[in-house]
C-alpha cells in the first residue's frame, strides 16, 4: 500500500514513540524508511554574525544513533534528512519534502499538552495534518492509547 514513508523526528519522546510504526509500515511494504528532520533556524537570531540554530547537535547525534539502530536491528534501508528550516515552519519543510519524495505517509509523534484545539495533537502535528499531501500518521501519547484501549475493553465487555 505504501511505496515512501516519512518519519519526522525531532528526536523527541514524542518522535521516538512514532518510530516502530514507521519502521513496521516499512517493513511489510519492503520499502525504505525516510527519516526527516528539520534543523530549526532561530529567526533573526544571530550569533557572532552567524545563524544560531536551536540545541540540534544532540539532536543530530541522537537521531543519527536512532537511525543506525534502526538499519542494524530491522535490516531496512533509512535515508537520512536533514533539512534547515526556520522555527515555526517546521511542518511546511516535512510536508515539502514530503511532496519532493512522492510520500505516501507521514508518520509523526504528538506532544498532546497543548491547550484549544491542540489538546490531541501537537501544533507541527496540527500544521503537517493541514499541509501534507498525503497521509499522516499521528501517534499519540501513550497515556492516550491506553486511555483508548481501556474504553474500547470496557466497550466491549458492557
Amino acid at each position: 500500500m505504501f511505496t515512501t514513508i516519512i518519519w519526522a523526528t525531532d528526536s523527541s519522546d514524542h518522535a521516538v514513540r512514532a518510530l516502530p510504526y514507521a519502521v513496521a509500515l516499512a517493513k511489510e511494504a519492503h520499502t525504505p524508511l525516510h527519516a526527516v528532520h528539520i534543523v530549526e533556524k532561530i529567526s533573526g537570531g544571530r550569533v557572532a554574525g552567524q545563524f544560531a540554530f536551536a540545541d540540534e547537535e544532540g539532536r543530530k547525534a541522537a537521531i543519527n544513533a536512532q537511525v543506525d539502530a534502526v538499519r542494524a536491528e530491522h535490516s531496512i534501508d533509512v535515508e537520512l534528512h536533514m533539512i534547515v528550516g526556520r522555527t515555526g515552519h517546521v511542518a511546511h519543510r516535512i510536508a515539502e519534502l514530503g511532496q519532493d519524495l512522492g510520500a505516501d505517509l507521514i508518520v509523526v509523534g504528538t506532544h498532546g499538552h497543548t491547550a484549544l484545539g491542540t489538546a490531541l495533537v501537537g501544533s507541527v502535528t496540527q500544521q503537517l495534518l493541514r499541509e501534507a499531501a498525503c497521509p499522516v500518521l499521528a501517534v499519540p501519547r501513550i497515556r492516550n492509547v491506553e486511555a483508548a484501549a481501556q474504553a474500547q475493553t470496557t466497550a466491549t465487555t458492557a
